[in-house]
């Protein structure tokens, strides 16, 4: 329930305790981790962008350098952000036309 419900907090305008922000060019994201029996698990999502909830990732931790989001990771998080900001502008133009 870690990860539904934080999702859901973010719909409703608050932040879960099981959010945490991310650093650098990605602290808009928030992540959440959760671990089962298959292993840890992280959702990122971001509500900065027109009080939309974006997931931007979701995946099974697979690094065996400790705990760090793999580069790979982060940039892939990183092009999902900047795509979510263009579909934003783009739905605001369609709503002012």
């Amino acid at each position: 329930m870690t990860m539904g419900g934080a999702l859901r907090a973010a719909q409703e305008g608050s932040k879960s305790d099981d959010a945490t922000p991310m650093k650098g060019n990605l602290r808009d994201v928030m992540e959440v981790r959760e671990d089962d029996e298959a292993g840890t698990w992280r959702c990122m999502y971001t509500v900065e962008i027109d009080d939309t909830v974006y997931v931007l990732d979701f995946f099974k931790k697979r690094s065996t350098k400790g705990i760090a989001t793999p580069q790979v990771d982060l940039d892939r998080i990183e092009s999902r952000m900047k795509y979510a900001h263009r579909l934003a502008a783009e739905a605001k133009k369609e709503r002012k036309a």
